[in-house]
C-alpha cells in the first residue's frame, strides 16, 4: 500500500470538498492578493464586512445571547455573519479541516424555531453562538483524523459513548457548529501543518505560524469566525496559538474540562495530561465559557475523570495583588519583542492607581529547570511507538517538526519513576516559590518569540513547564505589536533571525496561578487589562 496510490486520492477528495464549501464565498475576496508573505488577513477582512456584520461579530457572548432573548437578533442572523467571516478566514489562512455551512444554518434555524415555540426561552447559555472545534474532537456522523492521514476513513458514530463529551455538552447548551479547525501532523507541533490540508498561516502575517497544535483555532478566532474556539493543550497547544494570534486562551487545571472523546497518538500517557479550553477575543468571553460549560454542562456527569468542581463566581483578589515576573527560563533567552512586552507590563503595573499592586522579578533555578525540561520531553517521547505505527499505515511524508518531536525521548534514559520524581520535585519547587515570594500570579513568556517562523518552533519549555506541574495559565494581550526597528534581536535558539519576518505580530504574555486557582486567574487577567488600558 503506497501513499501516492492509496492515500493521495483521498487527500485530494478531502481538499476538494473543503474548497467546494467556500466556493460561494470566493467572490468576496476577488481582487485581493493574499499570497504575499506579510499579508495581514485581519486587516483585509475588515474591509469586506458590512456594518451589521461587524456589529454582530464584535459582540460578546453575553450580548449575543441577550439580543436573541429580546428579539433584536436571530440565531440565523448571527450565524450568517460569523459564517461569512469563517469562510473568508479559511480562504486567507487555511484554518479549517472541515466546513459544513448548510448544517450550521439548519441548526440556527432550529434554534430560532425553539425560541419562537417557547415564548422567547433559549435552549441554554450558548444558544445561537457559533463555536469552532479543534478537529481532533470526535464529531458524531463525521470523519475525525487529528491530522493523521491513516484516519481519513475514521468515521465517528453518533453514539454518545464515541462522540466528544464537550461537543455533546455544547450542543445541549445551544451551540451552533459549522467549522472544525486544523491541527498539525502528530498534533505535537507548536506550528500547524499536516499532509491532509497543508499549512495554516498566521492571520496577521503569512510568513509566521499561528502556533500549534490549536493553530487552526487561533487563526479562526482571530479572524472572528466564532465566539469561542475550543482547543486542547498538552505542551502549549492552546497558549502558544493564543499568544501568536493576539487572543486570550486558558489552559485550565486538568480534569476541570473534559477531553474525553478526542483522538490522539499519545493516549495512555498519564504523566502529563492534556487540558481542553477556549480561545477568545475577550477575557469576558473566556470567563462566560468556563462558567457555563462547567456549571451548566456538568462534565463530570459524562466523564468519570472530570472533577465535580463547579466554577466559583464572585472570586475577589486580595487587597494587594502581587505579580511575579519571570524574564527567562534560563535555557533560552527570549527575543527583544518579548522582553519589551515584559518591561511594558512591569511599568504599567507599577504605575497603576486603580488597586494596590506589587511587582517582583522572579528567578528560577537553572539546574532544576534544565532537568525538568529534559524529563518533560522524555514523557512526551513515550508515545513515539504509537506515532510510528500510525505513520507506517499511510507512509505519509513526515514534516520536519514531526521528526523533531519523535526525537524527544532518549530510550536509554526513559525511566518513568525518574520522570515523575523530577515532575513532583519541580511542582513543589514552584509551589513554594509562589508561597515564599508572596506572589499571586506569575507573568512569563509563552514562547521565546512572538508568532515564529515555523522551523524555529523548537523550544517548548516556556509553556510545557506548566503542563508538567499542572499550574493553570491564561494568555493575555499587552496591546503591543512587533516593531522591526526596535525588536532587533531574536531568541538565543534562533541563528537566522530576521526582524522583517515578524511585522504585525501581537506581543502576548502568559499568566500563571497555583492549581485550581483558575477563577482567581481570570480576575488577575481582568486587572491586567485595566492596568494595560485594554478594558
Amino acid at each position: 500500500m503506497t501513499f501516492e496510490d492509496t492515500w493521495k486520492p483521498k487527500i485530494d477528495a478531502y481538499r476538494a470538498k473543503l474548497d467546494e464549501e467556500v466556493g460561494p464565498y470566493k467572490a468576496l475576496v476577488e481582487g485581493i492578493d493574499y499570497s504575499s508573505e506579510n499579508f495581514n488577513a485581519v486587516e483585509a477582512l475588515d474591509t469586506l464586512l458590512t456594518e451589521k456584520d461587524r456589529e454582530i461579530t464584535n459582540s460578546t457572548a453575553k450580548q449575543l445571547v441577550a439580543k436573541q432573548r429580546d428579539g433584536t437578533l436571530t440565531a440565523v442572523e448571527i450565524y450568517n455573519a460569523f459564517a461569512k467571516r469563517g469562510a473568508i478566514a479559511h480562504i486567507f489562512t487555511n484554518c479549517a479541516m472541515e466546513l459544513f455551512f448548510q448544517e450550521g444554518l439548519e441548526r440556527a434555524k432550529e434554534l430560532d424555531k425553539y425560541r419562537e415555540d417557547h415564548n422567547g426561552e433559549l435552549v441554554g447559555p450558548f444558544h445561537g453562538l457559533p463555536i469552532s472545534l479543534k478537529e481532533l474532537m470526535k464529531y458524531g456522523g463525521k470523519v475525525t483524523t487529528a491530522g493523521f492521514v491513516c484516519y481519513l476513513d475514521n468515521y465517528i458514530s453518533n453514539s454518545p459513548r464515541e462522540e466528544s463529551v464537550s461537543i455533546q455538552i455544547l450542543r445541549k447548551l445551544g451551540a451552533v457548529f459549522y467549522m472544525r479547525t486544523a491541527q498539525p501532523q502528530s498534533v505535537m507541533h507548536l506550528d500547524t501543518d499536516n499532509a491532509i490540508t497543508g499549512r495554516t498561516s498566521n492571520p496577521f502575517n503569512r510568513k509566521i505560524s499561528p502556533g500549534g497544535s490549536s493553530g487552526g483555532e487561533s487563526a479562526a478566532v482571530a479572524m472572528g469566525s466564532s465566539v469561542f474556539g475550543i482547543g486542547s493543550d498538552i505542551g502549549g497547544s492552546i497558549r502558544v496559538p493564543a499568544a501568536f494570534c493576539g487572543l486570550y486562551g486558558i489552559r485550565p487545571t486538568t480534569k476541570r474540562v473534559s477531553g474525553l472523546g478526542s483522538l490522539s497518538g499519545g493516549a495512555g500517557q498519564e504523566s502529563i495530561f492534556s487540558s481542553q479550553g477556549p480561545l477568545t477575543r475577550t477575557i469576558d468571553d473566556l470567563e462566560y465559557y468556563m462558567v457555563n460549560y462547567i456549571n451548566m454542562g456538568k462534565p463530570w456527569e459524562y466523564d468519570p475523570n472530570t472533577i465535580p468542581l463547579e466554577w466559583k463566581t464572585g472570586v475577589s483578589l486580595p487587597e494587594t495583588v502581587t505579580y511575579g515576573i519571570l524574564l527567562t527560563d534560563t535555557l533560552v533567552e527570549p527575543s527583544d519583542a518579548i522582553k519589551r512586552g515584559l518591561a511594558y507590563v512591569q511599568d504599567k503595573l507599577r504605575d497603576y492607581k486603580g488597586k494596590k499592586v506589587d511587582v517582583k522579578v522572579i528567578t528560577i533555578d537553572h539546574d532544576l529547570m534544565k532537568e525538568a525540561f529534559k524529563q518533560t520531553l522524555q514523557i512526551y517521547g513515550t508515545s513515539k511507538p504509537v506515532h510510528d505505527k500510525l505513520f507506517a499505515i499511510s507512509n505519509e511524508p513526515l514534516l520536519p517538526l514531526t521528526k523533531f518531536f519523535l526525537g524527544f525521548a532518549n530510550p536509554e534514559e526513559n525511566d518513568i519513576l525518574t520522570n515523575n520524581n523530577i515532575k513532583e520535585q519541580f511542582k513543589y519547587y514552584m509551589y513554594y516559590l509562589f508561597k515564599d515570594q508572596g506572589i499571586d500570579f506569575l507573568i512569563s513568556p509563552t514562547n521565546p518569540n512572538v508568532g515564529e517562523v515555523p522551523k524555529n518552533l523548537t523550544h517548548w519549555n516556556y509553556s510545557s513547564m506548566f503542563n508538567l506541574i499542572d499550574f493553570p495559565n491564561i494568555i493575555f494581550r499587552t496591546g503591543l505589536t512587533f516593531d522591526p526597528k526596535v525588536d532587533v534581536k531574536g531568541p538565543t535558539n534562533v541563528t537566522d533571525y530576521n526582524a522583517n519576518d515578524y511585522v504585525n505580530a501581537p506581543i502576548n504574555l502568559q499568566l500563571t496561578a497555583l492549581r485550581f486557582e483558575d477563577e482567581k486567574l481570570v480576575e488577575g487577567v481582568k486587572l491586567l487589562d485595566k492596568a494595560l488600558e485594554l478594558a
